[in-house]
């Protein structure tokens, strides 16, 4: 019985990992981003305090 070598392996595996981890960063990034927009979008377009909690749900909701 032979046993056969075990495969090398795929030297792409590296950059798959970089890519998955940014994709896994973005959302909370993006969610800050909002947050801290939040004011000035309230400043600047006279908006509520509820309007402002239908930003961040729309927002989630995408």
């Amino acid at each position: 019985m032979t046993h056969a070598a075990p495969a090398a392996p795929d030297p792409r595996r590296w950059a798959m990992f970089a890519v998955l981890l940014v994709g896994s960063f973005l959302p909370p990034l993006d969610f800050f981003i909002v947050n801290v927009a939040l004011p000035s979008i309230q400043h600047e377009l006279g908006t509520s305090s509820s309007a402002e909690q239908m930003v961040i749900s729309a927002y989630a909701a995408l």
